[in-house]
């Protein structure tokens, strides 16, 4: 990794931009809550998931995703090609995994506290000030560990999830 007075350096990282993934056809299902673990605390499962039980909030079943990459690029409004170099460089052998915890959908009628357990695990887990630079851009951002959608987005981001769950391989 190439530093430079506290900047990481990620501009030699190779990241081919590509077009918009296929859209997704939705399906409508069952919504359900979830949290992501994202690649830089896939050695820190335990510690979520522990977490989470302490919270009180049921987990209904788990997995492990292949490929955050595509599912970032699904998720957010705009392709985190930034983020991915980051993850590629930091956390070479986790890059493009996540974990998935499923939660119990009564979960949906009090939905403000995944969100409050969402903040707890990053508390817990710590978040990482970092500052690196990509394609020229110096970008100073935190780096946490954990997604859950906002209450808006969670019909399409769950979709996904069971789309690219089904298409792509799980653990």
């Amino acid at each position: 990794m190439k530093k430079k007075s506290g900047i990481i350096d990620i501009s030699d990282v190779s990241i081919e931009p590509s077009e918009l993934p296929p859209p997704i056809n939705i399906v409508k299902t069952q919504v359900r809550p979830f949290l992501i673990v994202k690649p830089s605390a896939m050695l820190r499962l335990a510690e979520v998931r522990t977490i989470i039980q302490k919270s009180e909030l049921l987990i209904d079943s788990e997995f492990e995703l292949q490929d955050y990459e595509l599912l970032t690029r699904y998720i957010y409004k705009e392709a985190p090609y930034d983020w991915m170099a980051l993850n590629r460089r930091l956390f070479p052998h986790s890059y493009n995994q996540c974990y998935i915890f499923l939660l119990n959908k009564k979960l949906l009628r009090s939905y403000h506290l995944l969100q409050e357990t969402k903040r707890h695990v990053r508390h817990q887990l710590g978040l990482s000030s970092i500052t690196f630079c990509f394609q020229g851009e110096i970008t100073s951002a935190e780096l946490n560990h954990v997604h859950t959608p906002d209450r808006k987005d969670l019909d399409y981001e769950y979709s996904t999830i069971c789309f690219l769950s089904s298409t792509l391989s799980i653990r």
